[in-house]
């Protein structure tokens, strides 16, 4: 696991070569316990800081400033941790047998969210106004069928697809 995570940062900008299922899901695995530890201290130091509020005790700055320290830590990984995880998935197609275009998947798998955030909110604004349809259900199906793919690109094979291309 150690050695899929320091391979994952040192190929932070690298979009070709392989990455085998294993160097993948080791590395989700490991983002996902850092996620659960910071999001366990977060929790804590929220809970804290209420609990403190409510007993009027002298613990809430501190319990406050660390809430604050690890929504901007969440924050600042999310961002850090883009690029490496695009490029992962990257060469996880590659090492798959697809053609690198289906990487256009990975960028619809980022930009989807935020576009039916958007839908949803022109949605809500043309329902006040009593006009408009209902676009933000079709990004959000096809956002759910894009990840879907991905998940079963991401489980295949070494190879499965095809010949490797280099």
């Amino acid at each position: 696991m150690l050695s899929a995570y320091k391979d994952y940062w040192k190929k932070y900008f690298r979009f070709s070569g392989r990455s085998t299922r294993s160097d993948f899901w080791w590395v989700i695995l490991a983002n996902i316990l850092i996620g659960i530890l910071v999001t366990m201290i977060s929790n804590g130091s929220v809970f804290a800081a209420l609990g403190s509020a409510f007993n009027n005790g002298n613990q809430e700055q501190a319990a406050t400033g660390l809430a604050g320290f690890t929504v901007v830590f969440i924050v600042l990984y999310q961002l850090l941790t883009i690029i490496p995880n695009l490029s992962l998935q990257s060469r996880r197609i590659i090492d798959t047998g697809l053609s690198g275009w289906w990487f256009i998947l990975v960028v619809l798998a980022y930009l989807l969210p935020w576009a039916s955030l958007v839908a949803l909110l022109s949605d809500a604004y043309h329902a006040a106004n009593g006009s408009g349809t209902s676009n933000s259900l079709w990004l959000m199906i096809l956002w759910v069928i894009v990840e879907i793919v991905l998940l079963v690109i991401n489980l295949t094979p070494t190879d499965t697809f095809g010949r490797h291309r280099s």
